[in-house]
């Protein structure tokens, strides 16, 4: 199950999701905490490679798991608390939300891939376990324009009707005007070729 899990997880992450965005640094957090009990193996590894050295302690097997044990809970707590107090302090000192900060309906309205609309899973659920009316739209680049508004469910996109060129509005042209151009062309170029006949008799006179 895990492997299916982690199988899972590494498709849906490169090829549904579209993009991630970390807005704020409990995601950072969370992966330096889970690097608490790795670091505490590490100290017990240590602790119980150096048992018996030249030079070094040497304790039972009882006392030596005793130690290994709380060594690793120290750790881990010491890990933990430093994270949450000292850590911070060398952050940024500025607190709150940005003052151009929108809200999730607000950015929803304009950005047609969200969390809920990039998830195939999600729309389904919505449609045949739900039953939402109107459903959560799938989002497709180029299809936008199907896409309904259920603020209930957190949709907020509908894409603008797109401004339709009326082909009506264009000039165009009749026969009668084609005929009269031809015939226009047509005067044009004879006064032409008789302008250069003139032109090459005077030279040839000359």
């Amino acid at each position: 199950i895990f492997f299916y899990l982690a199988v899972y997880d590494h498709y849906r992450v490169l090829r549904v999701v579209p993009r991630a965005t970390f807005s704020s640094m409990n995601i950072d957090f969370c992966a330096q905490a889970l690097l608490a009990p790795a670091c505490g193996i590490l100290l017990v590894a240590i602790i119980f490679k150096g048992n018996c050295m030249a030079g070094s302690y040497c304790l039972d097997a009882a006392p030596l798991l005793s130690t290994c044990f709380f060594a690793f809970l120290a750790h881990c707590a010491i890990h933990i608390f430093l994270l949450s107090c000292l850590v911070p302090l060398f952050g940024l000192r500025e607190k709150g939300y940005r003052k151009d900060a929108k809200k999730y309906s607000e950015v929803a309205a304009s950005e047609p891939c969200s969390w809920f609309s990039a998830n195939p899973i999600h729309c389904l659920r919505s449609k045949f376990v739900f039953n939402h009316s109107p459903p959560c739209s799938y989002f497709m680049a180029g299809l936008e324009s199907k896409m309904e508004v259920n603020e209930s469910i957190g949709c907020f996109f509908k894409e603008n009707a797109a401004v339709v060129e009326d082909a009506r509005s264009y000039y165009m042209p009749k026969w009668r005007d084609v005929n009269t151009f031809l015939r226009k062309s047509t005067g044009l170029l004879s006064e032409a070729d008789e302008s250069t006949m003139g032109d090459t008799g005077a030279t040839q006179s000359g």
